[in-house]
């Protein structure tokens, strides 16, 4: 007996148009392709950016920053391992490292989440999404990666809001000793106190934590 096929259907399959679930409006972030593949303890360049609907949130204050820490704090407890990061006025960029891809998406859904509560209450829950549906994700797979990549989360900031002769207090480029900072920045040459590099120490704790891949490693003269 010949098969029926529904009225309006080619009887095929494959892809319909209209079909899957619909697209919301004002959510674009990152397109939903499949993640590079983790294989091993990889470094990783993360790049979220906030809704862009919330243009009165300026993540570089101090208020923002503590909240950071803290959402950071907690997501380490998921496994977030953050090696080095700058805050850009509506976007944020980690250099992290995960060994799959499963641990690094529940240690940022982690940080996510947090970070979004603790805005939410510090306005009065006056903000229904704080972050882009996705986030950019680099594998950083060479050393010349590793090292644009360093160079772009690092520098950045310095370039864009024009302090190459201080401390941006919103990266933690002073994580780097001065010597390897000065070979891989040489027109970074802002003076830092040692009051101030104390204080720093003792905050970066909070954040970073030691590399482990072999790539950053080498990149940051650690061994």
């Amino acid at each position: 007996m010949k098969q029926q096929v529904l009225k309006g259907m080619s009887g095929h399959g494959g892809v319909r148009k209209g079909a899957g679930r619909p697209l919301k409006k004002d959510r674009k972030g990152q397109p939903h392709l499949a993640r590079p593949l983790i294989k091993r303890t990889t470094p990783i360049h993360i790049n979220w950016h906030l809704n862009k609907k919330l243009k009165s949130i300026n993540i570089r204050t101090k208020d923002f920053f503590k909240l950071f820490r803290l959402a950071v704090k907690t997501a380490r407890k998921k496994g977030l391992h953050i090696i080095h990061y700058s805050l850009m006025d509506n976007h944020i960029h980690l250099i992290v490292e995960a060994p799959t891809n499963k641990l690094l998406s529940t240690a940022l859904q982690s940080f996510a989440l947090s970070l979004s509560k603790l805005v939410k209450n510090r306005m009065n829950g006056d903000i229904k999404r704080l972050w882009n549906d996705r986030y950019f994700m680099r594998l950083l797979l060479s050393p010349r990666e590793v090292k644009i990549a360093l160079e772009y989360v690092l520098k950045n900031p310095h370039k864009k809001f024009k302090t190459l002769t201080i401390f941006d207090g919103y990266s933690s480029i002073l994580a780097m000793g001065k010597a390897l900072r000065k070979k891989l920045f040489p027109s970074l040459n802002f003076k830092e106190s040692e009051n101030l590099r104390r204080r720093f120490e003792t905050m970066s704790e909070e954040i970073l934590r030691p590399p482990k891949s072999y790539l950053l490693m080498k990149a940051l003269e650690i061994s």
